[in-house]
């Protein structure tokens, strides 16, 4: 993947009531996505882009990652520090950096739409080849067997 043309591409407009909503609305909910696809140097790209609702009932709201993914690779972009991570989502948002905000699981993201979870869950299910059905939450499970997949491959 060339770094350069994923920073280049656009954060979709965010708006902070609807993500400060939906992270109100649920249990123990810290973060929330808002997907995108787009074409990368010809090759579909997924990209998923990771809001911290914090603070004081949840209203500040701020852009954490942007995780890039391609048939066989993916990439994540911390915005704060501006570096780009290898790991995987979990263990990113799951690491010890000394913010209490990063001990997240799978449980604790929501997407902001409908419509950005099944963009997410129909472009893992045609990379992963995968029509299994899994219940609830299928974009995160499709997700995590998508980066395990891809970590296997490297």
């Amino acid at each position: 993947m060339i770094k350069r043309a994923l920073k280049a591409i656009p954060v979709p407009r965010a708006d902070a009531q609807q993500i400060h909503k939906t992270a109100i609305g649920g249990k123990d909910i810290r973060g929330v996505i808002i997907s995108q696809k787009k074409r990368v140097e010809a090759e579909e790209t997924l990209i998923l882009n990771v809001y911290q609702a914090s603070g004081r009932n949840k209203q500040d709201i701020s852009l954490l990652f942007r995780v890039f993914c391609q048939k066989n690779d993916y990439i994540t972009f911390e915005v704060d520090c501006n570096k780009w991570r290898t790991g995987a989502l979990l263990y990113l948002i799951c690491r010890d950096s000394g913010w209490s905000e990063y001990w997240w699981n799978y449980h604790q993201l929501e997407f902001l739409t409908a419509k950005d979870a099944k963009r997410v869950e129909s472009t893992l299910r045609r990379w992963n080849h995968n029509n299994m059905e899994y219940g609830e939450r299928v974009a995160f499970t499709l997700f995590d067997q998508y980066q395990h997949v891809v970590w296997q491959i490297k």
